[in-house]
């Protein structure tokens, strides 16, 4: 579905779930303080996971390299430990696959604004495999200069012992 909708940040992958909103406090809509994200009227931002791993930045969290977002509504304390009363939220990273693939993709939106990524899956063997992802984007800006992102994630795959 994340590729489906052509969803590129955590905030655009929560649009279809019930009870849960994301609300712009910054200057035109945009937040200034990253995933923004409620549940049922209680912020979230410290009920973010990556991979069952806290992620507390205040950070607009990009999909480039997310497999599957998992939504847990409700008190999850017991499951996480400290979280928000209203439930959390975990995003699963693109593990390596046994089969080799090449897949990508490149848009461009106002302002001549840019994004492209690539993901790249190799198998070794029957049980070992390689998997890399790429992403570069050149966004809008309303002074003239652009600030670049680029991002990497790796992750590979080996029989156990």
């Amino acid at each position: 579905m994340i590729k489906d909708q052509g969803v590129t940040n955590l905030t655009d992958a929560l649009k279809n779930v019930p009870g849960v909103g994301a609300f712009y406090t910054g200057e035109n809509g945009s937040s200034t303080t990253g995933d923004a994200i409620f549940m049922r009227g209680v912020d979230t931002s410290n009920s973010i996971y990556v991979d069952g791993i806290r992620d507390i930045g205040s950070v607009t969290r990009d999909t480039f390299n997310t497999q599957q977002v998992e939504v847990i509504k409700g008190p999850a304390g017991t499951d996480y430990g400290r979280s928000a009363p209203s439930g959390s939220i975990n995003m699963i990273s693109k593990q390596p696959r046994l089969d080799s693939g090449i897949d990508g993709s490149a848009s461009i939106g106002s302002a001549w604004s840019r994004r492209g990524t690539l993901d790249l899956n190799q198998a070794f063997s029957d049980n070992a495999a390689f998997r890399l992802n790429l992403m570069g984007k050149k966004p809008m800006t309303l002074v003239g200069t652009a600030l670049k992102t680029n991002a990497m994630a790796s992750h590979r795959r080996w029989p156990s012992p």
